[in-house]
């Protein structure tokens, strides 16, 4: 500011010191906007680490532990047809299963039971009949009380069902076939 006749920066009515350009003003804004976006700034550093999990787990959280949920009861029912060579009838001979992977599993079985719901109403001529078929025709052994797919998680299921009935049956080989004598 330049001092006028008297030697005194002009001022308004107040008696306030007013500013000679618009030039001083656009930098005290400039000024002013640089510190808000430097603030801003700062503070996402400040809180993103602990925001961005918590965001996560709120968007995703529950497709991720359905996702464990779904897993561990196609590994339940794999490792139960594989010592018992039939489809489990209940919750409850699960259980013994659930002992025996121990550590290896992420929810409890009554956690499971509230995330997931699994078929029990096979009998042993479907389980037989599944474990015959070509993988034709689409099964729901286990699904999520959520509503997401487990279609992935079936076919595993069918799968595990074609290896414990095929190794169940007695192979076409020469030594079986008929009319073969062994010596």
């Amino acid at each position: 500011m330049t001092p006028n006749d008297n030697g005194v920066a002009p001022s308004d009515s107040r008696g306030e010191v007013r500013s000679e350009s618009g030039e001083s003003r656009r930098s005290r804004r400039l000024g002013v906007y640089l510190l808000v976006v430097v603030g801003l700034v700062s503070l996402l550093v400040l809180v993103t680490p602990r925001f961005v999990p918590v965001l996560f787990n709120c968007i995703y959280g529950n497709r991720i532990a359905d996702a464990y949920a779904a897993m561990q009861a196609a590994d339940l029912l794999h490792h139960f047809m594989a010592r018992h060579k039939r489809w489990p009838r209940n919750w409850s001979e699960l259980r013994e299963t659930q002992d025996y992977l121990g550590g290896h599993a992420t929810f409890s079985l009554d956690e499971l039971q509230e995330r997931v719901s699994i078929n029990f109403d096979i009998s042993q001529e479907e389980f037989r009949e599944i474990g015959r078929s070509h993988g034709d025709g689409k099964r729901d052994f286990i699904r999520l009380r959520s509503g997401r797919s487990t279609d992935h998680w079936n076919e595993g299921i069918a799968d595990g069902i074609r290896i414990v009935v095929n190794a169940a049956t007695p192979t076409n080989s020469p030594a079986n076939a008929k009319g073969h004598e062994s010596n």
